[in-house]
C-alpha cells in the first residue's frame, strides 16, 4: 500500500462510501480505485485529484493531506541534475533498501535529514 492508497481508502471509507460507490461518483472502474487503494497504481492525474476532491467534498486540510500523498507515492523519481556527490551515494543507497526498511530505520534517517532543517529555522527565529 502506498500513502496515496491508504489516504484514499481512509477518505473513502469516512465517508461511508464502497469502492463502487466512489468509481461511479469519479467515473472509473471500481478495479481503478481498487489497484489505487492497494498501491498496484500510481497517484492519479491532477484531473482526477480535483475530482476526488470535488466529489468527496474534502476539506482544504483533507486536500492537502491528499495530495502530499499522492507526491509521496510517486513511483519514479529523477535526480535533480546539480546533485553533489555524495548525495548521489545516499540515492544510491536508500535505493538497494528500498522494500526492506524498517520502520525505526525510516524514522531515524527521516529525522536526521530534518536536522539542518530545524537548524536553519532555529537560526532564522534567533534573527528575527
Amino acid at each position: 500500500m502506498t500513502p496515496f492508497g491508504l489516504q484514499l481508502s481512509d477518505l473513502r471509507r469516512r465517508r461511508g462510501l464502497q469502492q463502487q460507490q466512489l468509481a461511479d461518483l469519479l467515473q472509473v472502474a471500481p478495479c481503478y480505485i481498487s489497484a489505487m487503494e492497494k498501491g498496484r497504481k500510481g497517484p492519479p492525474t491532477e484531473h482526477l485529484l480535483e475530482a476526488i476532491t470535488t466529489g468527496l467534498q474534502l476539506t482544504p486540510e483533507e486536500k492537502t493531506a491528499l495530495l502530499r500523498a499522492a507526491e509521496c507515492s510517486q513511483r519514479q523519481r529523477r535526480v535533480p541534475k546539480d546533485v553533489s556527490v555524495h548525495e548521489y551515494a545516499l540515492v544510491d543507497e536508500l535505493w538497494k533498501r528500498l522494500g526492506s526498511i524498517s520502520q525505526a530505520e525510516a524514522t531515524a534517517i527521516s529525522s536526521i535529514l530534518k536536522i539542518n532543517q530545524k537548524e536553519t529555522n532555529d537560526e532564522e527565529y534567533l534573527t528575527l
